[in-house]
This record gives C-alpha cells, structure tokens and sequence, in this order.
C-alpha cells in the first residue's frame, strides 16, 4: 500500500482507498452481523430426568441461559442474584434456566446444592460439555440472554458484583419490548475469576 501510495498515480491511491472503505464497511456489517447469532437449540435433561428443550422454552419468552458447576466460586456467587431475578419477573413470561456443567463425576452433588440453596428455576444438566460447547462457553460461569427469536443479545463470563444488573436490564428491556442488542448488550467482557474445567 505505501507504494503504491509514493506512486503518482491519482487513481490507483483513490481505488486503493475506496478498496479499503469497502473492506471496513464490510467488516462492521458482518460484526453487526455476529452480535445477533442465534443460539443454538438443545434438549438437555433437567434434575428429575426429564428432557427439556430450549425451542419449547423460547415459546414463551426471552431466556435467560447461565453455564455454571458446582466447583466453580464465581458461579456460586452469580446463582443467588439469578434467583433473584426469576423470582422478580417469573409471572412475565421468562425462563431462566441454569445448565450445569459438572462431569458425571460430582453430577450427583448438584441436586442436593439446589435443594440446599431453594433455588426454584430450572436446572439442566450437560456433563459432558455437549451443550456448553455449542455456545462456546469454556468459562464460567458463561451468561447468556436470548430474545424469543433465540438470537443472543447479551453474553458474558465470570462474575463480579453488579453483572446481575446487566442481566436484569436486557432481559426488562425485552420484557417490555424493547430489543436492546444494539447497545451495550452485544459485547463479550472478558472477567477476572471466570474458570474453566
């Protein structure tokens, strides 16, 4: 590109630059694009051995996805603050749905901790990872917001103090209608704390 721009030639620098606008152009449309990929549909099965499918959930309303093991600390922390979301707006039309992913190992520990927490949303379990995978999640715990078209409008890992609000602002904004993904929904944050198996 330097040569050709130390060349005289005034056209070939103006067909180099309209080039590269088009490039640029193209780049932030296709990650426009990407900020709004659908998630991908599962079945998974839920504490009491029944399949659960996220298609049927998205039926009837937004979505609410969070990865998350019993090993993991900042998953331990996020999960309260997720019940006290559901059991704010459970009545208007959301799921939330916790998908653990302990291995078949620790898999029995998860029913007797969500019985001992009373947490009273729906827990799925992925123990080898099939599901979790498909979102990409390797950190956790990995946080997901699905409007009901089951396009991803807010994602991210780990937790600190105040990620709930996030949650709980795009999932309000999708309640009440509006699709905030164009905001600051759209972006991935990279957390201290996340872990990985």
């Amino acid at each position: 590109m330097l040569k050709c721009l130390s060349n005289n030639s005034t056209g070939r620098v103006f067909l180099s630059g309209f080039v590269l606008a088009a490039v640029l152009f193209l780049v932030g449309v296709g990650k426009l694009a990407a900020d709004r990929l659908k998630a991908p549909d599962f079945t998974l099965e839920d504490l009491d051995g029944e399949d659960f499918s996220l298609r049927e959930s998205l039926e009837k309303g937004p979505v609410v996805i969070s990865f998350w093991a019993t090993w993991c600390k900042p998953c331990l922390r996020e999960l309260p603050h997720l019940q006290e979301i559901y059991n704010m707006y459970r009545d208007r039309g959301f799921s939330m749905l916790a998908i653990s992913v302990d291995s078949p190992r620790s898999l029995s520990k998860v029913k007797s901790f969500i019985k001992g927490h009373n947490y009273t949303f729906t827990v799925l379990l992925d123990p080898n990872k099939d599901v979790s995978r498909k979102f990409n999640a390797h950190l956790f715990p990995y946080t997901f917001v699905l409007n009901t078209e089951g396009e991803i409008v807010y994602k991210s890992y780990g937790y600190r103090p105040g990620d709930e609000k996030k949650v709980e602002k795009q999932l309000l904004d999708l309640l009440d209608g509006r699709d905030s993904a164009g905001e600051q929904s759209s972006g991935e944050k990279s957390q201290e704390g996340a872990e990985s198996d």
